[in-house]
């Protein structure tokens, strides 16, 4: 089952406009980033493929969610599960503009 969030993002890239969208990504205690902004270039099967524009040291071990890297390209891959639970907003773009809409975190039988 495909969450009705992930067909707007597919829409987006398949378009030529990867998403920005902003996700929880350090929920350690004291240090909550709730609006950490991503690129998602791809979903394939159950992962998500993003860009941090903020993560060039990032290293996928240390604060943030669980994600993995490739330290060629810098892509960040993490499950749809943990992408989707910390999903805040998307931010879209339609006819040049930018659309922000809230959304509120899916649970996993949601989309699996």
């Amino acid at each position: 089952k495909t969450h009705a969030i992930e067909q707007d993002l597919q829409r987006e890239i398949k378009g030529g406009h990867p998403p920005q969208v902003a996700v929880v990504w350090d929920s350690d205690a004291g240090h909550k980033d709730s609006n950490h902004w991503v690129v998602v270039e791809k979903i394939d099967g159950d992962k998500v493929y993003i860009r941090n524009p903020h993560g060039q040291l990032d290293d996928g071990k240390t604060g943030g969610p669980p994600r993995e890297i490739d330290p060629k390209t810098g892509m960040i891959t993490m499950s749809k599960e943990d992408f989707y639970s910390r999903l805040q907003t998307d931010v879209t773009k339609d006819d040049g503009q930018q659309v922000y809409s809230p959304y509120k975190p899916a649970k996993p039988d949601d989309y699996f």
